[in-house]
């Protein structure tokens, strides 16, 4: 019996826009990206995987695929944030369904920016100041924008204490 063999990139394509969902935050996708072991494929390295495969390797290479939304590739590849959560943030305010994606994606974004212009600073977590003490963060604010760094700084610190209560509440419950 002969074994049928389809070039990689077709069965890529097929899986691409046989896709929905993203499989990060769940929204419907109207644009897929992918990413393959948490790295982004572009359209050129789709367009380069031109070799056959057998529907055995396929399987095995569409294991590692994931399909994403815009919002989401941007936050899965590039540089990861040290200093805030911001994979946690997201999550937390995709949750808060009265927030709209986009609204979303601006304080994710802000927050990850921060999160470089303090680690260039040289800033730690334990440098961090305290989410209390807004005239110490305000110091650490650029200038440029700075109101919106405040409000997306507020919603984080919404969100470290929702994460701070539910640690305490399950150390009193050990």
């Amino acid at each position: 019996m002969k074994m049928t063999y389809q070039r990689l990139s077709r069965y890529i394509r097929d899986y691409k826009y046989a896709q929905h969902k993203c499989s990060s935050c769940g929204n419907e996708l109207s644009r897929v990206r992918l990413l393959f072991s948490g790295k982004l494929i572009t359209h050129k390295d789709i367009m380069a995987m031109d070799h056959p495969v057998s529907p055995e390797e396929w399987q095995e290479f569409m294991a590692q695929l994931e399909p994403v939304c815009r919002f989401c590739s941007t936050i899965c590849t590039g540089r990861k944030a040290t200093l805030f959560d911001i994979e946690g943030f997201k999550a937390h305010l995709v949750s808060d369904n009265t927030l709209c994606l986009a609204t979303v994606r601006e304080y994710v974004m802000r927050m990850r920016r921060l999160d470089q212009i303090l680690t260039g600073k040289g800033l730690t977590v334990a440098r961090l100041p305290d989410f209390g003490s807004p005239s110490q963060w305000e110091r650490l604010l650029p200038d440029k924008s700075r109101i919106n760094y405040r409000i997306a700084l507020t919603k984080y610190a919404c969100y470290a204490e929702k994460l701070s209560d539910t640690a305490h509440e399950a150390e009193g419950s050990v």
